[in-house]
């Protein structure tokens, strides 16, 4: 797919969910990625994004930062047009969401005035950038697609009754059917969407994008202990304490084995707590937030990569590992089936810890038996950015040619 240089540049407006807050911060940074790949291959890419902090946060220095105030970045080599305020309604969401819709009508107005309007509309997420596209779709008459990334609309965490409330059923319901086009980045998030809304299945799968030339097999081989890596924000739905449990299963027999921990969130005491109790603290290491740009690096440290988590949309963290070389373990969450396979690692067949402890049982005698060259090499051809790009691409050539 390429541009039709005779014709103007199609102009595309990203509008994502939840983005980085911080240039340390590694949320949301496929976001940036994707849009400078879009740019590369042609496009003119925008971005809007409001971000709304709850009271909890509120300091005089949060308040210093975030003070209602609109804001212009160009940072990542696009134009950003951002807000940040305070949540109004703690105790009343509905009226908190329909706050957040209200500030991105008014920097979608903003960035018309000063960037002109954009040709198509590509949001992320439907909770809450669809929802705040349909409105602008609405009143302004540009059409959008959206790209579900949420975990929460697999089917698997259906079952585990996180049911939408009434009016946010209805407020992404409507936002599901005006859509263009949706995208999901994997099979089950389309399934789960729609059996959500109780509307019939639509779209595509795309799968998230890496930039395989950022990652890479270790070639530097030296003897250390077979090394399990895990990398994720220490919510319990990651369940990182059920890797513990299963690692110091796996000790007791083989000795010469350890865990690195990536990431930070409300279980990073939970877990070293845990580490403490189950004297690991030699063997596994709690590493804290990594920025992005050194996941390359951390995936370096290790000899296999395992996630556990209850919940999983697609699983990025997952074909990270496998551009550096690293077989994987995971749960049985539609993103790992959509990518795991015996050349590449193992699906558990339940959440449970033997099942864990099982597997990297299996990987710390078995090391010998996954090739790092296929399994990057197979990564490449499934999950380069270039090819999601080109992808993606294809929808808007698609869409734009449907609006004439």
């Amino acid at each position: 797919m390429s541009i039709n240089t005779e014709k103007p540049t199609p102009h595309i407006l990203v509008i994502p969910s939840w983005y980085k807050t911080t240039d340390r911060s590694p949320t949301g940074f496929f976001f940036t990625k994707q849009t400078q790949d879009m740019q590369d291959i042609g496009y003119q890419m925008g971005m809007i994004y409001s971000q709304i902090q709850g009271l909890r946060e509120l300091s005089w220095k949060t308040l210093k930062e975030n003070h209602f105030q609109h804001y212009y970045s160009d940072v990542d080599n696009f134009p950003l047009l951002g807000f940040k305020g305070w949540n109004l309604f703690p105790l009343l969401s509905k009226q908190n969401v329909h706050q957040l819709l209200f500030t991105y009508e008014k920097l979608f107005k903003k960035y018309v005035k000063r960037f002109g309007k954009p040709d198509l509309i590509h949001a992320h997420s439907f909770y809450w950038a669809g929802c705040a596209a349909e409105v602008i779709t609405r009143k302004h008459g540009i059409p959008f697609i959206t790209t579900e990334h949420r975990g929460r609309f697999t089917r698997e965490n259906i079952k585990l009754d996180h049911q939408l409330k009434r009016w946010e059923r209805e407020l992404i319901h409507n936002a599901y059917r005006r859509s263009s086009q949706v995208i999901g980045v994997s099979n089950s998030i389309l399934n789960g969407l729609a059996t959500s809304l109780d509307l019939p299945k639509k779209g595509l799968v795309i799968p998230v994008g890496v930039e395989s030339r950022k990652f890479s097999i270790n070639a530097c081989q030296i003897e250390k202990p077979f090394t399990f890596l895990t990398l994720s924000i220490l919510h319990s739905v990651k369940r990182t304490d059920q890797i513990v449990y299963a690692f110091s299963k796996v000790k007791q027999t083989y000795p010469n084995i350890r865990l690195l921990i990536g990431g930070d969130g409300p279980e990073k005491n939970h877990l070293a707590s845990l580490i403490n109790k189950l004297d690991l603290q030699n063997d596994v290491e709690l590493l804290g937030e990594l920025p992005h740009h050194e996941v390359p690096k951390f995936m370096h440290q290790g000899d296999a990569f395992v996630l556990a988590s209850e919940i999983e949309s697609l699983g990025l963290v997952y074909i990270e590992a496998m551009m550096s070389g690293l077989p994987i373990i995971g749960t049985p969450t539609g993103g790992a089936k959509s990518i795991i396979s015996k050349s590449n690692g193992v699906i558990l067949e339940n959440h449970s810890v033997e099942a864990l402890a099982q597997a990297m049982e299996h990987f710390t005698v078995s090391k010998e038996y996954y090739d790092p060259e296929f399994i990057r090499n197979e990564a490449i051809q499934k999950f380069d950015s270039k090819y999601a790009a080109k992808q993606i691409g294809d929808v808007y050539v698609d869409v734009l040619q449907e609006q004439r």
